[in-house]
């Protein structure tokens, strides 16, 4: 069920109290061993995912989580009382709902469709996160708030996705996504500490002078009372 700050979005044009729940009512607690309808962890053979792409902002946004999930009344008809997830993405150029260009109360939104299962793809970190700060950004905030999302779904030509080129290798050759994936972040991995390294070594020859400075300096003042006895006797 979605949340009631999604219900009770200012779009909203009728009130109904019901919506579809997210899962069947457990049965009572039995002796008896039973088959799962799926196997665990799964609830369901089949996820469907909303696509946020050219939403303008919270507003639509929410109204069209309530026409997907609910079967209120909404600006789009009645809703169709589906259990369907949706994305998000962080770093969008205004105009597109993303996390950083909404105001606080889309962000409170976001952060509750999370925790409720509702939002559970992250399309990217977005068509202007171009930097490993802008996704550390992201990934800090959804630490604070306890926020995890647990499926990755590229978007269009974005900086911060895996590639075309891993999907249309597991597409045409066969190969699999996790194995290809698992080998691009080794060789980034072994990219970033070659980076390090040089980067350690060149801060190393840098300090070579004032260390050595500092050395004939110590070395000088050992020396001093010696020089001075031997030059004045």
């Amino acid at each position: 069920m979605l949340p009631d700050e999604v219900l009770h979005s200012p779009i909203r044009t009728a009130v109904s109290s019901e919506a579809p729940g997210r899962t069947a009512p457990r049965p009572a607690a039995s002796q008896d061993a039973e088959v799962r309808r799926f196997p665990y962890p799964y609830r369901a053979m089949l996820a469907i995912c909303s696509d946020l792409d050219e939403t303008p902002d919270r507003h639509v946004y929410a109204e069209s989580m309530r026409f997907l999930n609910t079967t209120s009344q909404t600006a789009m008809g009645p809703g169709i009382g589906l259990e369907v997830g949706n994305s998000i993405y962080f770093d969008m150029a205004p105009g597109q709902f993303s996390y950083w260009n909404t105001d606080e109360a889309g962000r409170a939104m976001v952060r509750t469709l999370i925790h409720s299962g509702h939002i559970d793809c992250l399309h990217s970190y977005g068509d202007l996160a171009t930097h490993r700060r802008h996704a550390g950004r992201a990934l800090d905030e959804l630490t604070r708030y306890d926020c995890r999302v647990r499926v990755w779904v590229d978007h269009a030509q974005a900086v911060s996705n895996f590639g075309a080129d891993i999907m249309r290798v597991a597409g045409h050759d066969g190969a699999a996504v996790y194995t290809t994936l698992r080998a691009r972040a080794a060789s980034l991995r072994t990219q970033l500490l070659t980076t390090a390294t040089a980067q350690a070594n060149a801060a190393s020859e840098h300090m070579v002078v004032p260390v050595s400075l500092l050395g004939l300096c110590f070395m000088a003042l050992l020396a001093y009372p010696a020089f001075i006895r031997i030059i004045f006797g």
